[in-house]
């Protein structure tokens, strides 16, 4: 994120609770196993009836609204590694903050939060949106990537995804708008071609964006390379729009990619159902601050 707006331990759970090694207390019981599911927890809190600290201090941040802590101590997420399929729509939650839609893990949007008074925030759940339902730092892309052209491997295959998302501060999307409505939007600014920006580059900055951590050596040198997307169960596919090399998402240190399928390069169609713009405002479509909706995305071989 950039612009006027703000810069842009996995729990393995069995019968017997956490098999982490760290969550271990007295008699071998587990944090987890002490705390129990969070329903069975607000129950023991609603009668007062604490069975731990882990309790004591689940119920704290019940009063002061601390979703943080909650999620922490009792998960409704996962953070378990988690390796992504090709040609499958893959269901996520969309979350928006007041310049930004989408998904992004939850560790990167705490620490954006942490670098902004107000505007960048978190869903219920101390995260932003969600994967399959996850949250987590170690969701990776199918390792059989395909690149746009389809054939060869794509060197994004296996790569670390961090957010998929839309930096779009509000307003309307139909290539009409100005270049003084669009300076004032925000966007990922890394993506300008131009030192002058124009239209064009606000377009794209402000679209759909993959934003992703290597796991190699691999670079993206073309457009080419990055994959195909789908996105909300629609049949149209999305080709790669710009890309860029960055070391920074939204202030905070990050050493990545920015992949863009929005803007003016995203591909029109004949007919009323798919035109430029088509698949940026879909992606915005009836959510607003605050708000998450239901969402997928495929990556198409």
């Amino acid at each position: 994120m950039s612009g006027f707006v703000p810069k842009r331990v996995s729990n393995t759970r069995t019968a017997m609770g956490s098999t982490d090694a760290e969550s271990t207390g007295m008699n071998g019981h587990s944090i987890v196993s002490t705390l129990g599911r969070r329903s069975t927890l607000l129950n023991r809190i609603n009668k007062k009836s604490f069975g731990s600290i882990y309790q004591i201090n689940y119920f704290n941040a019940l009063t002061t609204g601390d979703t943080c802590t909650m999620e922490d101590l009792a998960p409704v997420k996962s953070s378990a590694p988690l390796q992504l399929a090709a040609n499958v729509f893959i269901p996520m939650i969309l979350f928006r903050d007041n310049f930004t839609t989408g998904f992004v893990t939850r560790t990167m949007q705490n620490e954006l939060v942490k670098l902004y008074d107000s505007g960048v925030f978190t869903d219920k759940y101390c995260s932003f949106g969600d994967i399959l339902n996850n949250t987590g730092d170690a969701i990776f892309l199918p390792n059989n990537l395909q690149t746009a052209t389809g054939g060869a491997i794509s060197p994004c295959a296996g790569w670390r995804l961090v957010a998929f998302e839309r930096w779009y501060s509000g307003g309307p999307k139909d290539g009409t708008e100005t270049l003084a409505q669009l300076s004032g939007l925000g966007g990922w600014e890394a993506l300008f071609s131009s030192s002058t920006p124009g239209t064009a580059d606000y377009n794209l900055a402000q679209g759909i964006v993959l934003v992703l951590e290597p796991t190699n050596n691999n670079v993206v040198s073309s457009l080419q390379h990055p994959p195909q997307l789908r996105i909300g169960g629609q049949s149209q596919t999305y080709k790669p729009t710009g890309f860029v090399q960055v070391n920074s998402f939204g202030g905070v240190p990050f050493n990545g990619w920015v992949i863009a399928y929005g803007g003016d390069g995203q591909p029109g169609q004949a007919g009323p159902t798919f035109g430029t713009y088509a698949g940026d405002n879909f992606f915005i479509e009836g959510i607003f601050p605050g708000d998450e909706k239901k969402f997928s995305i495929m990556f198409v071989n």
